[in-house]
């Protein structure tokens, strides 16, 4: 167990469990991840605050180790210390390059895995607990991850599942999206059958609702549905320790404030930073870029109904005002910092992570300067920011193998018909 002064009373010594963010019955890590939505409604969130500075202040603690401590600390009834550290040395290493941009701003590119985005780390790290999820279910029940999912988040799920898998006949995942295709994927896991891509009339929104509807249910070849995306506790939980990990870089060196800048619209990434936060994270402030006139639909320009409502719960027991400021960035602002990076030998930037870049560049003008670094992550290769189609064709769109209505029983008629 560990030890805790009566300053940090508040931290719970029990596992992390998950409950609705509208209220509900909580419970353990595997069985939220099983479910992928809580029967009450609203998205699962987390119940209990746990103390994670063990794993974030370990004596010289690399990347994957500092991973390798959180998630067992996080999670001690559902994952072992040396699961976690084998999962961490598949899905954690190599560690995220740095580049420092002037004295106050670190650089860290997160886009360094097999689809050159940050979303490689928490789909590798789902892939990793669905392991740890048939594991113990000892062969009784069997899953089918599936996810209504587009562009980054779409590619990292499919590479993620489909590494090692050989069956053409049991697709290893199954993806939910518009009509009109999905770009980044790798065509063979789709040619060779263990990737399955099913276009849903109505776009984004409807295969959403058929995300959440789907959960629960049976396959025709008697697998679970069990939801991969980006709202679900397996996903946050990877973003979660890639966080922890980022911080073990980040810190090295320094005494000032550490502040986290993020990218316009990313609130999934912003509500997990204050999470993170709420369990002794030392990151003072998060920096969020906003676009002006974007169009955003809250205060910090989160674009899914989910993570508004997952910041709405944070923001009842926080002081969210005084931990994400808002800073606006302009496209010439993004563009200039971007290039100033790239002249100095940095890493090409992806449109996201400019702007990141440019509202931490603001804030250091309005006084953070001297007194504080400010870490922006390098969230993808800034081919993802390509529309048209390209030479490479995991950037031209991939069509569904068929298109259905949002409806649950469509989609199980028609997997019997693959």
């Amino acid at each position: 167990m560990l030890l805790r002064s009566a300053s940090t009373s508040r931290y719970t010594e029990s596992t992390m469990r998950f409950s609705s963010s509208l209220g509900g019955v909580a419970m353990s890590f595997l069985e939220a991840m099983r479910k992928g939505y809580p029967p009450e409604g609203g998205l699962f969130c987390p119940a209990d605050e746990i103390d994670i500075r063990t794993a974030v202040y370990a004596p010289s603690g690399s990347f994957a180790e500092t991973v390798a401590l959180a998630a067992p600390a996080l999670f001690p009834d559902d994952i072992d210390p040396y699961r976690a550290l084998a999962v961490a040395e598949r899905v954690f290493v190599p560690p995220p390059a740095t580049f420092a941009f002037g004295e106050d701003i670190l650089i860290i590119d997160l886009a360094r895995g097999p689809t050159r985005s940050a979303a490689d780390y928490s789909a590798a790290f789902t892939a990793e607990m669905f392991g740890l999820l048939a594991s113990l279910a000892g062969g009784v029940e069997h899953y089918l991850p599936f996810a209504a999912a587009e562009g980054k988040e779409a590619a990292a799920l499919v590479t993620a599942f489909t590494h090692g898998a050989t069956s053409a006949t049991s697709p290893a995942c199954l993806l939910l999206g518009a009509e009109d295709g999905l770009a980044g994927l790798d065509p063979e896991a789709f040619e060779q059958g263990r990737a399955l891509f099913v276009g849903i009339e109505g776009g984004k929104d409807a295969a959403l609702r058929l995300e959440r509807s789907l959960a629960g249910l049976r396959a025709p070849d008697g697998r679970f549905f069990v939801p991969v995306g980006k709202a679900t506790p397996a996903r946050l939980t990877g973003r979660l320790l890639v966080l922890l990990g980022l911080f073990t870089q980040a810190r090295r060196g320094i005494a000032s404030d550490l502040l986290v800048a993020t990218p316009p619209g990313d609130g999934f990434g912003l509500v997990t930073g204050l999470w993170a936060w709420s369990w002794g994270l030392p990151v003072s402030a998060f920096i969020v870029a906003r676009v002006p006139e974007s169009g955003g639909n809250d205060a910090f320009g989160a674009q899914d109904e989910g993570a508004r409502g997952l910041i709405a719960r944070f923001a009842r027991d926080y002081p969210l005002g005084s931990l994400a400021l808002c800073v606006e960035a302009t496209d010439s602002a993004a563009c200039a910092e971007a290039m100033a990076v790239a002249d100095q030998g940095g890493p090409p930037l992806d449109r996201a992570s400019a702007f990141a870049l440019a509202a931490a560049r603001r804030a250091l003008d309005a006084g953070f300067g001297g007194h504080a670094r400010i870490v922006v992550p390098r969230f993808a290769d800034p081919a993802w920011d390509l529309a048209g189609p390209s030479k490479d064709s995991r950037l031209r769109p991939r069509l569904p193998s068929f298109v259905i209505p949002p409806d649950p029983a469509a989609l199980i008629a028609a997997l019997k018909r693959v």
